[in-house]
């Protein structure tokens, strides 16, 4: 009784600083679990079978593109799924200890039940403030700011030794495009572990600082541009070029 009492209160837990809920319960919320075991049959289960092609429509071509969902998040958009009554698809399995996980989970394949924690983590870091959620974003950002780092002239190092085709930190324009870096905090938190990384230092906690307007990525980086459409950007580029 203790660990059902135990289980069950995990999606209800609350975070005591922020009184939010806390990355865990929107967890097991999202896949309407009660149990850590119970996430087992969330990322195992099979792939749904594949949808039978609609009236009119050729078996040997790709399925057409959904279109673009709405959103429910505050931050990032969620993810929308057909009712399960539209799918020929069985029952899932029910876990050992008799809870349901979410049904619609089911309609998805593996990978993108996990990748549907996205937004759900986005949200619950800079939404809620969660130090959990932080962490695993700051662990992501970190990752991708090592890669650029490998790109660029050691802190403190003689440009007469410089690898081939290395740059210098203060004279790199940071240019950013996809969705995950369109989120400004995101991208700050990219920024900012850049900066740790050529200090020394180890991976941050909480939010970055977020510098406005061309002062973005200044201190570590000469600057800092998102890219939200490459095609209109070049377009408008070369267009400048004969404006002239």
């Amino acid at each position: 009784m203790a660990s059902e009492d135990h289980e069950a209160g995990i999606r209800s837990e609350v975070n005591a600083v922020t009184n939010k809920p806390t990355l865990r319960a929107r967890i097991f919320s999202h896949f309407d679990i009660t149990s850590p075991p119970d996430l087992f049959s969330v990322v195992y289960t099979a792939d749904p079978p594949p949808l039978h092609p609609s009236d009119g429509a050729s078996a040997n071509a790709p399925p057409p593109s959904p279109g673009p969902v709405t959103s429910s998040e505050p931050t990032t958009p969620d993810i929308v799924v057909e009712p399960a009554d539209k799918i020929n698809l069985a029952p899932p399995p029910k876990p050992q200890n008799g809870t349901q996980t979410n049904p619609n989970i089911f309609l998805l394949e593996r990978k993108h039940r996990l990748t549907s924690l996205t937004p759900l983590i986005f949200s619950s870091a800079f939404d809620d403030n969660d130090p959990d959620a932080l962490k695993v974003l700051r662990t992501c950002a970190r990752s991708l700011a090592e890669h650029i780092n490998n790109l660029m002239l050691p802190a403190n190092q003689d440009a007469g030794h410089m690898a081939p085709k290395a740059v210098r930190a203060e004279e790199t324009l940071l240019c950013f495009g996809g969705s995950l870096v369109g989120i400004k905090k995101y991208r700050a938190l990219v920024v900012d572990e850049l900066g740790r990384i050529r200090k020394g230092l180890g991976v941050g906690e909480g939010e970055a600082d977020e510098p406005e307007g061309k002062d973005e990525g200044r201190g570590v980086v000469a600057g800092v541009v998102f890219v939200a459409d490459a095609a209109v950007s070049g377009a408008v580029g070369i267009a400048s070029g004969f404006s002239g």
